[in-house]
């Protein structure tokens, strides 16, 4: 199967910041073991978004699902793998699991697990799902209702704010998959949002004369969990 970036017997890599589309399988994990998937768009591929095989201990978050007749395929001992803020949107079948155990769809409570363009719950008062979303094989037991919001290395906080979020929503920003990670702009919150660090995060000023983060008159919101 012709994949657009394939894995095999490869462990310890970082897969980020793509665009994948049009291939047989997006991003395929063969006998491959502790790598971060993540901030990749995987749309429109004929069989397969994400494809994973003998693989385990993997970390996919933050990916964009998109128009893939299967977004996620998990078989063949495929163990003790990780997913979260992930936004799957509609895939024929959104994901499939077999033959693999231990396999986890969300973090805990307020982080959260995926979003799901066909998940039919209600919010329960802090844009997490009131019952589980289930598939094939598991099931995201915290499901977001809204689609998830992430700032990843490389990517501009004040930018996502300003062109992807609407009012209300939470922008969750990212470490580097689990490594220590600063972003050096000067942030400005122009809406009503709540700007949330998952993972060891520093945000330093561009302009040292301006303030590190500066929320405008019309707006409001919440800052969680930065260094500063």
């Amino acid at each position: 199967k012709k994949s657009g970036i394939h894995l095999e017997n490869s462990h310890y890599n970082k897969v980020c910041n793509n665009s994948v589309y049009d291939n047989n399988v997006g991003v395929s994990l063969i006998d491959s073991s502790n790598n971060s998937v993540y901030n990749n768009w995987v749309e429109s591929n004929f069989e397969t978004g994400i494809y994973m095989l003998g693989s385990g201990y993997n970390t996919l978050f933050a990916n964009e699902i998109i128009y893939n007749l299967v977004g996620l395929d998990i078989s063949g001992f495929s163990n003790n793998n990780l997913f979260y803020h992930n936004n799957f949107h509609v895939n024929t079948v959104q994901a499939t699991v077999k033959d693999s155990s231990g396999n986890q769809f969300n973090l805990a409570s307020p982080y959260g697990g995926n979003w799901w363009s066909d998940y039919t719950g209600t919010d329960r008062g802090d844009g997490i799902g009131n019952v589980p979303y289930y598939f094939t094989g598991g099931q995201d037991n915290l499901p977001f209702v809204n689609q998830v919001i992430n700032v990843c290395p490389g990517d501009s906080i004040t930018n996502i704010i300003s062109n992807v979020a609407n009012v209300g929503d939470t922008v969750w920003v990212h470490d580097d998959a689990g490594n220590p990670y600063t972003y050096t702009e000067n942030v400005e919150v122009s809406k009503e949002v709540k700007l949330r660090s998952l993972g060891q995060v520093t945000i330093q000023a561009l302009d040292a004369g301006q303030p590190v983060i500066r929320i405008f008159s019309e707006a409001s919101g919440s800052i969680i969990g930065f260094n500063i």
